[in-house]
């Protein structure tokens, strides 16, 4: 199979799974915080960030690579302007990870439990979501654009 063919398969599967991912972080498991209590909530949000590492942080971060990739490994029906739309999504993603989401956990997992910062964190996450939402769309949109040809 070809790389082009790989860079799109990987990149449709991605996409759909870290807009899984995000929507489950953003309906279930964010909202969840507020019930831990709050003599163990550092360690539990400790633990929490250590193991998000594989299920959230790499393969966003593959998507990421991904997204790059197909600068160069696309067919021609793929126009350049949805790739730049792609890896400028991944870039909101990191930018929103930093400013807000990393930073949020950070401060969670040192200073203990705080409502505002949960629902802060609630709040910004959106901006992942809908980003990650967004990459899916596209990501079908190439699939489905390739299969009419």
């Amino acid at each position: 199979m070809p790389l082009t063919r790989w860079t799109l398969l990987a990149y449709l599967g991605l996409s759909l799974y870290d807009t899984g991912m995000s929507w489950v972080l953003q309906l279930m498991h964010y909202p969840l915080y507020h019930d831990v209590g709050a003599a163990e909530f550092s360690k539990y949000i400790r633990m929490n960030n250590h193991r998000a590492v594989a299920p959230a942080i790499l393969p966003a971060v593959a998507t990421f690579g991904v997204s790059l990739l197909m600068m160069w490994r696309r067919p021609v029906e793929v126009p350049t302007a949805i790739v730049v739309a792609a890896i400028l999504l991944n870039v909101t993603v990191l930018i929103s990870t930093a400013a807000w989401q990393g930073r949020l956990h950070g401060q969670l997992a040192q200073s203990g439990k705080s409502e505002a910062a949960i629902n802060l964190l609630i709040a910004t996450n959106w901006i992942r979501t809908l980003a990650f939402t967004a990459q899916a769309a596209f990501a079908i949109w190439i699939i489905s654009r390739l299969l009419d040809r």
